[in-house]
């Protein structure tokens, strides 16, 4: 599936297309989220600000118009009726407070305006206990109390403590209490914001407690906020479902803490429509490049198509296909290029034919030279076996003095007589070998034999040559080759022997040793001779297996030959199956191994054969 050009093709540019949009969409839309939470989570945070500023606001007026009170109309120099004035008119200009009380310096109220009630005075609990008004007293600071409630207001109130300081004489000699009502914080701050939809913002003071609210019954049920982290300024804090954030106030013993909150689904909208735009935008391009892609793939695979085809076409036989593009790009610069190569190729065809037709009569000259060449050496070879047989029996005649003494010289003559006589008789007997085989009319006798007593006659008929030339010859016969195995009895000999002769021709000094072991589970059987003769180069390792070479072919060389030995030797090996080796260093010597198989049991037909044979 994936092996088609096209689909590597739009894979590739799907894959350099998609995998950048996808990240370039993803990092589009998750950055984007990320700012539009950022700027939702700080519009909350100055909407929490805001408030809290709007709501130290509301305090620092209602100090400033009790210190207005002390210091322009030098309130304490007023007589009593004249403050109990002042403070009804502040009272009923000023909905935030719900009372108004005047403190000695020993804690006694001289006079108590409260809303909605009549004027008491010299009544009410002594106040000297009361801690906002001993720092007030002490300190000439403004100071507020925390949150209570107050069942007479229903609502929750602030105290404030202003000292009235006596501007004759410099002391203070009275305290201004004002109760703040929570309730106008909510008219005042917190209906003044303008919400967004989802936006709720609320007051709650250091334990936890709503204290205002623009839903009241949250205020009268006292209900609590649990917001351990609301303390200082946290902007983006995550509560359940929503997200808040705080600003924390502080009055003395007064501390609020503003909330802001807006729902997590409100505040991640905009995100979330980005997102969702991002998305869009990304399957539309996404889908503008899948067709785009389509397009420049086709136009590029099509033509390649029609190439592949006309190849096959080609290929089958047909060499009239030629492809006609229209295009000035690579492309049709390949057409143009395949057409020529076509062209080519059925010149070249004609051309090959006609020599095919000439190579086929040459063949045929050949095969009939070779056969002629054949049976010529086959008939010289045999003609010659003759007279040279009765040349060597004549010679071993008169050496054994049937026609009359010889003397020594006579003797050397006839001896040398025979020896040449032997080895030309042995160089007929190679090239008929040499001729059988290229005829394939040489043939292999399956038959039970033993190695062992094939090793030991070899080694009984190569210790007169090793004598002579005065050399250590070894057979050595390893426990694991078989008493019986199935093979040519005649051919493992000849190799054996033409191996050795091989070893002693070339070894002047040292040794020459036969080796035998077997491997039954490699089902074969290794031979292996060993010699410290002159060794042979490396360049020559590959030639020495050929037909009538040998490592100096001049006329005047020391070792005489006729380079057929090795060659037959290959042959003969690989005519039973096997493989022939060497490894040799010069100077040092060579080792020849053969690898035969091992078969231990014989067919049917081959006892068949034998019988008969036998």
């Amino acid at each position: 599936m994936f092996r088609s050009l096209r689909t590597q093709l739009t894979l590739l540019f799907l894959v350099l297309t998609i995998v950048p949009l996808i990240i370039v969409g993803s990092l589009v839309s998750q950055q984007g989220s990320t700012v539009l939470q950022q700027e939702s989570i700080n519009l909350l945070d100055q909407l929490a600000q805001r408030t809290s500023i709007s709501l130290r606001a509301f305090f620092d007026e209602r100090e400033n118009e009790l210190l207005v009170l002390r210091d322009i109309y030098g309130f304490t120099s007023l007589q009593p009726s004249a403050q109990q004035d002042v403070l009804a008119t502040l009272l009923s200009k000023q909905p935030a407070y719900y009372q108004l009380a005047l403190i000695n310096a020993a804690g006694q109220q001289t006079l108590e305006l409260t809303r909605g009630q009549l004027i008491s005075t010299g009544d009410s609990q002594n106040q000297a206990s009361n801690p906002l008004f001993q720092r007030a007293l002490q300190t000439g600071e403004v100071g507020f109390s925390q949150v209570y409630f107050d069942e007479g207001a229903r609502d929750r109130l602030v105290q404030i403590a202003v000292p009235m300081q006596n501007l004759v004489a410099g002391t203070i000699d009275q305290v201004l209490m004002g109760a703040l009502r929570f309730r106008n914080v909510e008219e005042s701050v917190l209906r003044e914001l303008n919400l967004a939809e989802g936006e709720e913002v609320f007051i709650v003071d250091n334990q936890g407690i709503i204290v205002a609210h623009q839903q009241p019954n949250l205020v009268l049920r006292q209900t609590v906020f649990d917001l351990p982290e609301a303390e200082g300024r946290n902007p983006g804090l995550a509560y359940e479902d929503a997200i808040l954030a705080t600003d924390a106030l502080q009055l003395g013993d007064l501390n609020l803490i503003t909330v802001a909150e807006t729902s997590y689904a409100q505040a991640t909208e905009l995100a979330f429509d980005l997102t969702q735009l991002a998305a869009a935008v990304t399957v539309v391009t996404l889908l503008l490049a899948a067709v785009a892609v389509t397009f420049a793939v086709n136009r590029v695979v099509r033509p390649i198509v029609r190439l592949s085809r006309a190849a096959q076409a080609i290929q089958a036989g047909d060499f009239s296909q030629r492809i006609d593009l229209h295009r000035q790009d690579e492309v049709g610069q390949l057409a143009v290029g395949f057409n020529q190569m076509a062209d080519a190729v059925e010149k070249r065809e004609l051309n090959l034919h006609e020599q095919a037709d000439e190579l086929r009569i040459a063949t045929a000259r050949a095969r009939e030279a070779a056969r002629v060449k054949g049976e010529f050496l086959a008939n010289v070879s045999h003609e010659l076996r003759t007279p040279l047989n009765a040349i060597i029996g004549f010679s071993d005649m008169l050496l054994a003095g049937m026609s009359g003494p010889l003397n020594d010289k006579q003797t050397h003559k006839m001896e040398r007589l025979k020896e040449n006589g032997m080895r030309l008789l042995a160089l007929i007997n190679d090239l008929l070998d040499l001729t059988r085989i290229e005829s394939g009319r040489l043939e292999t006798i399956q038959k039970p034999f033993s190695p062992r007593m094939v090793a030991i006659r070899i080694t009984a008929q190569m210790e007169g040559i090793a004598e002579q030339s005065n050399l250590r010859f070894s057979t050595m016969i390893s426990p694991n080759v078989p008493e019986t195995i199935i093979g040519d009895e005649k051919r493992v000999e000849q190799v054996i022997v033409n191996l050795l002769s091989n070893a002693f021709k070339f070894t002047k000094e040292g040794s020459v040793t036969l080796s035998l072991d077997a491997n039954r589970a490699e089902h074969m059987l290794y031979l292996e001779v060993t010699d410290t003769g002159i060794g042979i180069p490396p360049h020559a390792l590959n030639v020495i297996f050929e037909e009538f070479r040998q490592l100096d072919g001049s006329y005047s060389r020391a070792y005489k030959g006729s380079g057929l030995g090795l060659s037959i030797t290959r042959n003969l090996v690989r005519m039973m199956g096997g493989r022939i080796g060497v490894k040799s260093t010069q100077g040092v010597g060579s080792i020849f191994t053969v690898m035969l198989p091992l078969n231990l049991q014989i067919s049917a037909k081959q006892a068949v054969l034998e019988t008969v044979t036998g």
